[in-house]
């Protein structure tokens, strides 16, 4: 097998051998011929196929199949699931969340427009099956607010977009580390999570056993606070996600959710970086 040469470096260590041989991720290397005989690499773990293109897509692959990281199993503790995917990637979240037996729904949400192209792409890969009949997809950002926004774009890899100027250390720091050097800034829709509630119960007339994956690059300190403290609270049963700096344990005190840590990270960067969850009491 051979990997483009900035992914097999990426994951020069122990993380490649890791997905191959712990985690059972089967890559396929093929010419495509729609593209001008470029070089894809695909790869296949739990009856799901992804393309591959940049570092962060093994990344979101890693993620998912290691329960570490989004305390997938989660799942398991409800039925007739509703997922809100929030900062949906490139659909490896959503595909392995529409597989799931007690997944009824999945709506995705993605602001970059290459990612959301890439993201209704895959599930096209896994047509038919997979549960993609389950999943609705929409192209914008999630947050506190309905706003065109300015968002900062790293052509090399996607993993580095975002708008916090708080996370702006961190994506320099790794900026410098792989030569992210390539960045522009593109207006962007982002929308109100209440509003998103709200035109899902309009629009279905039902909203219940929510189970929420947010991702979403730092917003997670705006849009979870005016979330947990809405009309929408007790509908939510579980959530998960990841965090980008410290201080997210405390937006759940004084709520009915309990929270807990799954993956910090210790890194160059300090403890400011991990993944969470939390479970609400009186579901």
């Amino acid at each position: 097998m051979t990997l483009r040469r900035e992914l097999a470096w990426f994951f020069s260590y122990y993380r490649l051998s890791h997905l191959i041989h712990d985690l059972g991720v089967e890559f396929t290397v093929f010419q495509d011929t729609d593209a001008g005989e470029k070089t894809q690499i695909k790869a296949f773990f739990q009856g799901i196929s992804i393309m591959i293109l940049y570092p962060s897509d093994l990344e979101s692959v890693r993620r998912f199949c290691n329960d570490r990281f989004y305390a997938l199993s989660l799942l398991g503790n409800y039925e007739d699931i509703v997922v809100l995917d929030l900062g949906a990637f490139i659909g490896t979240s959503s595909l392995f969340f529409a597989k799931n037996p007690n997944v009824k729904k999945v709506y995705a949400y993605e602001i970059y427009p290459e990612n959301y192209k890439r993201l209704c792409s895959n599930l096209n890969l896994n047509l038919p099956g997979a549960g993609t009949d389950k999943i609705e997809t929409f192209n914008c950002g999630i947050g506190t607010k309905d706003i065109v926004q300015e968002f900062a774009v790293y052509e090399n890899d996607p993993f580095f977009n975002g708008i916090n100027q708080e996370y702006d250390a961190y994506k320099a720091a790794w900026g410098q580390i792989f030569n992210i050097s390539a960045l522009r800034f593109e207006k962007m829709e982002y929308r109100s999570i209440l509003k998103v509630f709200q035109d899902l119960l309009t629009e279905h007339g039902f909203l219940e056993n929510i189970f929420l994956k947010i991702d979403i690059e730092g917003m997670e300190y705006e849009v979870l606070p005016m979330l947990l403290r809405s009309d929408f609270s007790p509908l939510i049963k579980a959530i998960t996600g990841e965090f980008h700096r410290p201080g997210i344990e405390e937006i759940f005190k004084g709520t009915n959710f309990e929270f807990h840590y799954n993956k910090v990270e210790l890194s160059m960067f300090g403890k400011n970086h991990g993944f969470f969850s939390a479970i609400n009491l009186n579901a």
